[in-house]
């Protein structure tokens, strides 16, 4: 139970922390729009292999607690 509990806890601060879709769909579309990404069927990919990888091997930030 207490397992569940905290699942449940972190799910709550991943849904707070996260931005909406509504924040999230302007943004996508900006960045398709510059060609950075594109539409595949319903996901989007990176247009540029060596962005992704720029990306992928930056640092992850620190966690904020």
């Amino acid at each position: 139970m207490a397992h569940l509990n905290a699942v449940r806890l972190r799910y709550g601060v991943f849904l707070a922390l996260t931005p909406s879709l509504s924040q999230l769909r302007p943004f996508l579309e900006e960045c398709t729009a510059l060609g950075l990404l594109r539409m595949s069927g319903d996901a989007y990919q990176f247009r540029h292999r060596e962005l992704q990888k720029h990306l992928a091997d930056r640092p992850r930030p620190p966690d904020v607690r």
